[in-house]
């Protein structure tokens, strides 16, 4: 039987484990200095009001990209309702589940190029609100990974019995 890659998209899942861990490091590291200079970052995100856009194009980016946010929000939100719906059933390790997982973390990984890009531009403190999302995305991945590895478990045991 050919093996399937269970993690899905550009990364299989071996490197998206390592992918993930490297990243966990980084965000320690940075966890760390941002505790150690924690009134050095707040005022220098206090003094700038925007990196980049001023005025006009820098509303008019924050609303485009706020608007962009909310809808991506609610197709994660709706992603979220049939995955916890589906669990609810008891209908926990199905390809469906791994396919909402799918779009769940596709949807955080967009938000958070988003967030970044807004970050740079117009409001520096959301640039740590889209690390924090890249860095969730990777978590949902490794999740759906480990889905997708129990879907193939579950759907090779249907086989044999």
């Amino acid at each position: 039987m050919k093996e399937r890659n269970t993690a899905g998209g550009f990364l299989d899942e071996e490197m998206s484990i390592r992918v993930t861990k490297i990243v966990i490091g980084a965000m320690m590291a940075a966890s760390i200095v941002l505790l150690l200079f924690g009134p050095k970052v707040t005022k220098y995100c206090m003094i700038r009001q925007s990196p980049l856009f001023e005025g006009t194009t820098r509303y008019v980016t924050s609303l485009c990209c706020g608007y962009v946010l909310g809808i991506l929000l609610l197709v994660c939100l709706y992603a979220l309702w049939k995955l916890i719906g589906r669990i609810g059933q008891e209908m926990v390790f199905v390809e469906e589940n791994v396919k909402a997982l799918v779009v769940i973390e596709r949807v955080i990984a967009i938000a958070a190029v988003i967030c970044i890009f807004t970050g740079l531009t117009c409001i520096f403190s959301a640039l740590f609100v889209g690390l924090m999302a890249a860095f969730m995305a990777l978590i949902v991945r490794v999740i759906r990974g480990a889905f997708a590895k129990a879907v193939l478990m579950r759907e090779e045991l249907d086989l044999t019995i």
